[in-house]
């Protein structure tokens, strides 16, 4: 599930403070950086396994800067996760085998996700980095068997086996077993080819709706100069720019926005 968050609710949510309660429909945890659960021992720390179970989003407060290894491991019904965006840091493990998630918003200042942070959340479809992610480490979104749609900043440092068993990966040059897997020693290959997915000139559109600060006006411009059907061109994974404006967490444009936009001028409509 999609969650958009104003300002005007982020400063309610922050004033409300940690703790669990509905929130648009879904039991959320409001996340304060404690540590809830010891990795080692696969102990809960604060709430117990039945609660944890219970949770369908995790919301995290503003002034937290690091999400611990293995906070939300095994958060079985978890589908969205909001990070505010002074979170800096998501340790290994941290969401891993959270199998019901399908949306999350990283914190626009994120630096780091450590290994396998996001292993076998079998469910999540796309994820967008920000760029001011310096480093993903080893197998941090690996087994994550339908993510398809993908933005990943040029800089982002990639650790070993980061998109292993990723659904997107099947369309690559490169030989792919029937569970999406590939052979290490190629692992320096995917990586080239993950970076040039959106670097053609004809996926200019791509980039645009992928981005993170992005105008409404900036997609209209382009698709008004190049026409509508540029909305529906697929790179080489098979993602149209439609498919990553809809998915895109940073923008609050709507591929139906766009399309009203460009009808009403070709009738004259609009000026």
């Amino acid at each position: 599930m999609k969650l958009q968050i104003s300002t005007e609710e982020w400063q309610e949510i922050e004033r409300m403070g940690p703790g669990v309660r509905e929130y648009k429909g879904l039991k959320t945890l409001f996340y304060n950086g404690e540590r809830l659960w010891d990795g080692i021992n696969d102990v809960c720390l604060v709430h117990s396994k039945e609660e944890r179970d219970s949770w369908q989003a995790i919301i995290v407060l503003p002034g937290v800067e690091v999400i611990p290894s293995s906070t939300f491991t095994e958060c079985k019904n978890v589908k969205t996760v909001i990070m505010t965006d002074s979170i800096n840091m998501v340790g290994h493990c941290a969401f891993e085998k959270c199998k019901s998630l399908v949306f999350i918003k990283f914190s626009r200042n994120l630096g780091c996700i450590g290994w396998s942070a996001f292993k076998l959340c079998i469910s999540l479809k796309s994820i967008f980095i920000p760029s001011s992610c310096r480093e993903i480490i080893d197998f941090a979104f690996a087994s994550c068997i339908k993510l398809r749609i993908l933005s990943i900043p040029q800089h982002t440092q990639l650790a070993v086996g980061v998109f292993h068993g990723a659904a997107f990966t099947t369309k690559s040059p490169f030989e792919i077993d029937s569970n999406g897997f590939y052979d290490l020693f190629i692992d320096g290959s995917m990586k080239e080819w993950i970076r040039s997915i959106n670097n053609e000139e004809k996926y200019t559109l791509h980039r645009l709706c992928c981005s993170h600060v992005l105008e409404m006006n900036d997609i209209q411009t382009f698709v008004e100069r190049e026409g509508l059907r540029t909305m529906t061109v697929k790179n080489s994974i098979g993602v149209t720019p439609s498919e990553y404006l809809e998915a895109n967490p940073y923008l609050k444009v709507k591929v139906k926005q766009i399309i009203n936009y460009f009808i009403l001028r070709k009738m004259g409509e609009l000026v």
